[in-house]
């Protein structure tokens, strides 16, 4: 045992040792622990620098990885409706047909789908997860509350793991491409024409039936060409030069000098080769017709009930007239929209009334049949030749719209601006990462240090076992 220390006078007084860890009967080392604090204490000035490394360098590694893995975090592209509506450039967000523009389109699974298949990915994903990462925000009018402009923002979020920000912003661009394929499948200016006769055996009809159905096919193919852009109209064929407005002047001659002449004759003069059969057909038709026509009238007086209360729900409203202030009573949105639905409802009426006239006419005049072979083979010649111009301008017409399906007049219905990316702030991406990089290099230093001072004890313990044992 220590003897103790000399209490005279002049002597520093100083504390005794520690006691070094003692070993117990069965050699395990015991340790104590207020030992390992004071070595702790002791070594603070030579520990400090070294926590202050560690902490530094956990502050530093998150910042070091964003310089050389950073990503964006969103892409986003402007897009910009491009394309006329009533002879004029669209200044909101109206579709091509004058209805509101569906933007949710814009996540659909069709456009979705067709852009992921256009881009090539480090990482698969599925439409879903694409479709919850995506948001389309339409940009408010300044001139006009609760009006938007001709354009709307696309932003992509990058929550899909290890996407690079290129292939983030050729996923966008990919999707506005896809997006513009469905709005030119939607409302194309092109749209191949339809042929109402195909199908139809030509050779079978009856004079009667075959000159209706042939002026019928013709008014849908000048009805097509009516609802062309400019720019499609005047555009010319490469096979001959030969524009859209050209063929329909010749869709107007054929049915002015072919169609319409023969057809009055054949009313008029009762052709028909086949008279039961024809008349069958057009008993069919009257039949449809006066059902429909039921239909209309039944619409016309629902609407004309509704609108019962018109005088009693009149709105007073002031005008300001060159002679002043007038007030003047006016009905409210409801009935307005009520009474333009039931002039729609009359015209209807109207077209319907002269069909059904037009075929009683006809049914009338096939009773009378008293044409021979001769006229009606002449006839049928007449109507023949009318009949192979219509096909050749139909084919001309299709010809026509496949090469300007190809223009890009016809290809792009919006612009749009490269995909851009937009990462968050330095401090908003590193800040947190930075501060539990700091905490956790200060926590492993702080372990190195308890480790050297536990080190320390147990090899002063082990030290003063083997002094004693021997």
């Amino acid at each position: 045992m220590l003897d103790k220390p000399d209490m005279s006078a002049g002597t520093k007084k100083t504390s005794p040792p520690a006691p070094a860890a003692a070993p117990r009967d069965d050699g395990v080392l015991e340790l104590d622990l207020l030992n390992v604090f004071s070595r702790m204490g002791a070594t603070f000035k030579r520990y400090i620098w070294l926590m202050v490394c560690f902490a530094v360098a956990g502050f530093c590694v998150p910042l070091l990885m964003y310089q050389f893995e950073q990503k964006a975090d969103t892409v986003s592209s402007v897009v910009t409706l491009d394309y006329t509506v009533n002879g004029e450039q669209v200044a909101d967000l109206t579709a091509p047909d004058e209805t509101a523009l569906n933007l949710s389109q814009v996540s659909s699974a069709y456009v979705l789908t067709k852009a992921l298949h256009m881009t090539a990915l480090s990482k698969s994903i599925t439409v879903q997860q694409l479709a919850n990462n995506l948001t389309v925000e339409r940009v408010p009018s300044q001139k006009q509350e609760q009006t938007y402009m001709n354009r709307f923002v696309v932003r992509l979020k990058n929550g899909f793991g290890n996407l690079t920000s290129e292939e983030l912003k050729a996923l966008l661009d990919n999707i506005i491409v896809a997006y513009n394929a469905y709005l030119n499948e939607t409302y194309s200016a092109v749209g191949i024409p339809e042929d109402t006769l195909s199908g139809v055996e030509w050779d079978t009809l009856d004079l009667p039936v075959a000159a209706e159905k042939l002026s019928s096919a013709v008014q849908s193919l000048i009805s097509y060409c009516d609802e062309k852009p400019d720019w499609f109209l005047r555009m010319r064929l490469a096979k001959d030069g030969i524009t859209v407005n050209d063929l329909a002047d010749m869709l107007q001659q054929i049915s002015k000098n072919s169609i319409e002449p023969v057809n009055a004759r054949i009313v008029s003069e009762s052709f028909s080769a086949d008279a039961a059969a024809t008349l069958t057909q057009f008993q069919y038709k009257l039949n449809k017709l006066k059902l429909q026509l039921e239909e209309t009238e039944n619409a016309i007086a629902a609407n004309r009930a509704a609108a019962e209360g018109y005088e009693k729900d009149l709105l007073a409203v002031t005008l300001n007239e060159s002679e002043g202030n007038v007030t003047v009573r006016s009905a409210n949105a409801y009935y307005n929209a009520l009474f333009i639905k039931r002039a729609a409802l009359l015209e209807e009426r109207s077209d319907i009334l002269i069909q059904i006239a037009d075929l009683n006419d006809r049914i009338k005049a096939l009773t009378g049949n008293t044409a021979d072979e001769q006229t009606l083979a002449e006839t049928r010649a007449e109507l023949e030749k009318a009949y192979s111009l219509y096909k050749q301008i139909y084919t001309m017409l299709q010809e026509h719209a496949a090469e300007l399906a190809d223009t890009d007049e016809a290809r792009w219905l919006i612009s749009y601006t490269a995909s851009q990316g937009e990462t968050t702030s330095f401090t908003a991406a590193c800040g947190k990462k930075a501060a539990v990089g700091a905490v956790a290099g200060l926590f492993i230093a702080i372990v190195f240090w308890g480790c050297a001072a536990l080190g320390h004890e147990v090899k002063r313990g082990r030290n003063a076992y083997m002094k004693e044992a021997v």
